[in-house]
């Protein structure tokens, strides 16, 4: 039998890379393009938070607006979607039914 190391949990695993975000071991950070995620999870809202992470920076009013307005334009969920998602049954469990649902939609979308 070989000798294997066992390393609890993910220490030490790099999944990926990514300029988006980073842990701070050192100041017990998860930074967020710049900013700490506890301090922007108290701070700013969704629209806010998806500017940041679709254009690299917080919004000033009107280009939070402007993004609010095009996203808005997607908000649209496919027929052949919602009937799926409506026809599952009432005492799925909720994970569930998010996993199922995101599978439909995005196998609706990219069709």
């Amino acid at each position: 039998m070989k000798d294997q190391t066992v390393i609890p949990g993910l220490d030490g695993v790099i999944a990926t890379e990514t300029d988006v975000s980073y842990l701070d071991v050192e100041q017990e950070e998860i930074v967020i393009k710049g900013y700490d995620l506890i301090e922007l999870s108290e701070k700013i809202t969704y629209i806010e938070l998806a500017h940041l992470l679709f254009e690299g920076k917080l919004p000033n009013k009107d280009e939070e607006a402007k993004f609010e307005s095009a996203l808005k334009k997607e908000y649209a969920l496919p027929d052949e979607f919602l009937s799926i998602y409506n026809n599952l049954p009432k005492d799925m469990n909720a994970m569930d039914a998010l996993r199922t649902g995101i599978s439909a939609l995005g196998s609706l979308i990219h069709s």
